[in-house]
């Protein structure tokens, strides 16, 4: 690896998105691009803007397939989606500073209270100098559970690995993730995302496109590398503490895995007798009038 970053006017880009074995997901999946911004005739064509011009995309352009959903209610994840972006800034440097098999990535945590979630989507900018230049399919994205010093434990054990994506110039290539039969679960704390290089971008030759980053400082902690070329030691890295000088253009999106579900107080995901002469029982001390008026206004439901 060699740190060689370059301008790249990505001004466009827009920022939306405990297994011992990791879940792979075939390349021969059927795929497509996202589009980043919703046409206001609600079709699916629609423009990804970018520093380079715009690029015009159907529903079947590349990324990957949208999956079903969980089979069953109350297997299915809540359908709030949230989105995590690690910089709310544009896409502005491009780093063509990797070797084949290097990953660059960013340590992600949802709020305490909506684990466990299930990641659905992720977002990765990419971008090169000049633009224009052909889609690049590169080796993985891969998630790890946990962050810094070693994502992954002792063993950088991932969570799950995504084959074979398509990486477009100029864009945030946003990738619809398995929701069955395994859908990436992340039980608490954080997680790490990373993208992981099939193709050599070291330049010569100069503009090779590579993920990007905002140029506006950098976030100790949170943009990780991890090295496999001889100019360092094999391992995990701060990008910050090897001159990466801002945030790496990474998004997810996850959805909480247990919905609310109002008036259950034994959490046993239904509202009944046993919720409410719960909140009777400690009626006036834990529970008070707001607490009877869940119960008996969700009473007999299923959550």
């Amino acid at each position: 690896m060699r740190f060689a970053s370059s301008s790249a006017a990505v001004g466009g880009l827009l920022c939306h998105l405990g297994a011992a074995t990791a879940q792979v997901v075939p390349s021969s999946l059927e795929s497509r691009q996202e589009i980043l911004r919703q046409p206001s005739d609600g079709s699916l064509k629609g423009l990804i803007e970018t520093g380079f011009g715009q690029h015009v995309l159907g529903a079947e352009a590349p990324g990957f397939a949208v999956r079903a959903a969980l089979d069953g209610a109350n297997d299915a994840p809540c359908p709030t989606q949230y989105t995590v972006p690690n910089t709310s800034l544009p896409g502005r440097v491009s780093c063509p500073c990797f070797a084949i098999s290097e990953e660059a990535g960013v340590v992600f945590e949802a709020p305490a209270n909506h684990y466990p979630i299930q990641i659905v989507k992720v977002g990765i900018g990419w971008g090169s100098q000049q633009g224009g230049s052909p889609n690049s399919l590169e080796d993985a994205i891969i998630i790890y559970s946990g962050g810094l010093p070693r994502p992954g434990g002792p063993l950088s054990q991932p969570l799950a690995v995504i084959s074979s994506p398509q990486m477009v110039d100029g864009a945030i290539s946003v990738f619809d993730l398995p929701q069955v039969p395994d859908p990436i679960i992340v039980q608490s704390g954080k997680f790490t995302v990373t993208l992981k290089f099939a193709n050599a971008n070291v330049p010569p030759p100069t503009g090779l496109p590579s993920v990007v980053h905002d140029g506006a400082g950098c976030t100790p902690g949170k943009n990780v590398l991890r090295i496999a070329a001889p100019f360092l030691p094999f391992g995990w890295y701060d990008a910050c503490s090897l001159g990466v000088s801002g945030n790496w253009v990474f998004q997810v999106v996850y959805q909480r895995v247990l919905c609310p579900c109002p008036g259950d107080y034994n959490n046993d995901r239904v509202v009944n007798f046993f919720d409410l002469n719960q909140v009777l029982a400690g009626y006036g001390s834990i529970y008070s009038f707001s607490d009877l008026v869940a119960v008996l206004g969700n009473f007999s439901t299923s959550c």
